[in-house]
């Protein structure tokens, strides 16, 4: 369903990684970049954890099965001078609520003090 992702500190015009990273500065912008295969239907949702705490979840709007490209998720955060470990878990959803899907990926990261 989601046959790649790629953490970056920026996107294209098609929505595609730039620069890969994993390691970001505090109040830098990190984008999560998918690809999503053709012929499948749903949604894909983000949900981003700071030192083991979930912090944010986000949904993409429905993808149809003539969908092909790339999507994004994007989120900052604040260190307050302290280094920390995150992750982002990408999830394949069939409904709206995600009752229904399985983890496609889950991505570590690190955010330090600028």
């Amino acid at each position: 369903m989601i046959p790649t992702e790629q953490l970056a500190n920026e996107i294209d015009g098609q929505q595609r990684p730039v620069t890969l990273q994993s390691k970001f500065q505090s109040g830098q912008t990190v984008y999560l970049s998918y690809k999503w295969a053709q012929g499948n239907t749903g949604y894909v949702q983000t949900r981003w954890y700071v030192n083991g705490e979930m912090k944010d979840k986000a949904m993409s709007k429905y993808i149809n099965q003539y969908a092909n490209g790339y999507g994004y998720f994007s989120e900052s955060f604040s260190t307050n001078d302290v280094t920390f470990q995150g992750t982002v878990e990408v999830f394949w959803c069939q409904d709206a609520d995600c009752t229904h899907g399985g983890l496609a990926w889950a991505r570590p990261f690190s955010v330090t003090a600028s």
